[in-house]
């Protein structure tokens, strides 16, 4: 994980990662890890023209971190946006108010 944050500095909110980086950075080929995608378990790619992808270096630091800890992609995006609803929307009223 070094090695990403070495190649794109400090800032990873808006840094992208091309295909062929990501295949070096993880040791598997494209053809291994776009089916993980299709099926949920990888984290989504963005287009940027139409023959060009790439991933953002903060989904791709998140994967990791989910993978090593033995969690699965699909379990920690469902986590975030359960969290996410329950913090937006309806304001939440004080135990005891009126």
């Amino acid at each position: 994980m070094n090695d990403i944050n070495q190649n794109h500095g400090s800032d990873n909110r808006l840094a992208l990662i091309g295909v062929q980086e990501l295949e070096r950075l993880l040791g598997m080929t494209r053809h291994t890890f776009y089916p993980i995608e299709k099926a949920g378990e990888f984290p989504s790619r963005i287009a940027i023209s139409h023959r060009h992808v790439c991933y953002r270096k903060s989904d791709i630091e998140e994967y990791l971190e989910v993978i090593q800890s033995g969690g699965t992609w699909s379990e920690h995006v469902a986590a975030k946006k359960a969290a996410a609803k329950a913090t937006s929307g309806v304001p939440q009223i004080a135990e005891g108010a009126k």
